[in-house]
């Protein structure tokens, strides 16, 4: 069962990331390094915007499968209705703050792009929400149908970039996809809302969820800082050039994450069966051993292929090669890091790996602080990133060692 669900989400995953790279390999050449560094900026309002649901999904993540091991039922769909309510007022809340930002400080060129940037957040928040559901509740079917549908809109809309080579083309594609794939799955789940706001349980899930988002906001921050640094002592042009480095990351990155998607519920629930540190680290071993092999395969393919692809494809771009090898590196290193993930939010010690998280940050920050200094360019940021991962997995797997030796087992 769990290999027939990894080798469909596998396919989906490729398919969605497939024509995703289509829109930025069209979006990179039809833009220009300059144009498309400016977008890689606004893309981190998409990236960063999702965080202000404050933990509710995270709990939602850990709590369904947890109380589905538990057969409190009732709880499970109490806990559904309540979290798309907040995540419905969230959203909309989040249009009107994009666009207040967008008056007050972007320049006017970018205020039209930032405008429909709200709409494509706020249908990307109500998406984020329907993934969380379709995960917590083991509808794996469903979430690779869905992101098989978005990537073929995604391939057939792609040359309205062509067309109109403009930011705003590739928000309108994005966001006219998303919203045809939320109808999909609204009619596939048989979805009745209900507006419903239990503020016992927001605030109950927000106690819970905010240390797990915390690590994953932490987590975004670790693989995004360098584009902000970047963007900042560099320029836009430059950032433009490291954008081959951040589409190679975001494709080979994809085997962890759907290992960790799919481990992490059966992980949680057999700790809410079970209580047994034994049980975490088996789910553990497994994640990280299939992470690892998978990915392994890919580095090899993507290492061997990336300079003639760029040459060819993208030759205005050839300065951000040399950027890419070090971040080839990096499937290795969150192989382990997803696994420990799993596991500390599994067995709610969330906090601990929060504050392991953060120490990384801020090392990753000084690494890329002294790229800066001495002129290591795009290069030298890249290999920053990659010995914060490092020292990223060195402290995580102490603090799971120390963990284990502190939590009794169940019999």
């Amino acid at each position: 069962m769990l290999k027939k669900e990894f080798t469909f989400l596998l396919l989906s995953h490729i398919l969605l990331h497939f024509s995703s790279m289509v829109i930025s390999f069209i979006g990179a050449k039809f833009l220009g390094p300059s144009l498309w560094g400016k977008w890689q900026i606004l893309n981190l309002i998409l990236i960063y915007g999702p965080n202000a649901q404050m933990g509710v999904l995270n709990a939602m993540n850990r709590n369904v499968p947890l109380l589905r091991g538990q057969g409190k039922h009732e709880i499970v769909k109490e806990t559904q209705s309540t979290v798309f309510s907040f995540q419905l007022i969230v959203s909309l809340l989040l249009i009107i703050l994009v666009n207040l930002i967008a008056l007050l400080w972007f320049p006017k060129d970018l205020l039209l792009p930032t405008f429909l940037l709200g709409v494509l957040l706020f249908v990307t928040m109500i998406h984020l929400y329907f993934q969380v559901y379709m995960k917590s509740t083991l509808n794996f079917y469903l979430f690779g149908k869905q992101q098989i549908l978005l990537s073929i809109l995604l391939f057939f809309l792609s040359p309205i970039v062509v067309l109109m080579p403009k930011i705003s083309s590739i928000i309108l594609v994005r966001t006219f996809a998303i919203t045809a794939v939320l109808l999909l799955i609204w009619k596939e789940l048989r979805f009745s809302p209900i507006f419903k706001l239990d503020f016992a349980i927001i605030k109950e899930l927000i106690r819970i969820g905010w240390p797990i988002l915390s690590v994953g906001l932490v987590y975004t921050a670790m693989t995004t800082v360098d584009r902000i640094i970047i963007a900042r002592y560099l320029g836009s042009t430059q950032l433009g050039y490291y954008s081959i480095a951040i589409m190679v990351s975001n494709l080979i990155l994809l085997i962890p994450l759907i290992i960790a998607q799919q481990i992490y519920p059966r992980m949680t629930e057999s700790w809410g069966k079970t209580r047994s540190m034994n049980e975490i680290f088996k789910w553990m071993k497994r994640q990280i051993i299939t992470s690892l092999l998978l990915s392994m395969i890919v580095i090899v393919c993507m290492a061997l292929t990336v300079k003639p692809i760029v040459s060819y494809f993208l030759p205005k771009y050839i300065s951000g090669i040399p950027a890419v090898y070090p971040i080839l590196l990096l499937p290795i290193l969150t192989s382990f890091l997803w696994a420990i993930s799993n596991a500390m939010n599994s067995i709610g010690k969330q906090k601990l790996y929060l504050y392991i998280q953060i120490i990384s940050l801020v090392l990753l920050i000084i690494f890329d602080a002294i790229a800066v200094k001495f002129n290591f360019g795009i290069t030298g940021i890249a290999w920053a990133t990659v010995i914060a991962f490092i020292m990223d997995v060195l402290l995580s797997l102490s603090g799971i060692v120390l963990i284990s030796r502190n939590v009794k087992h169940a019999r």
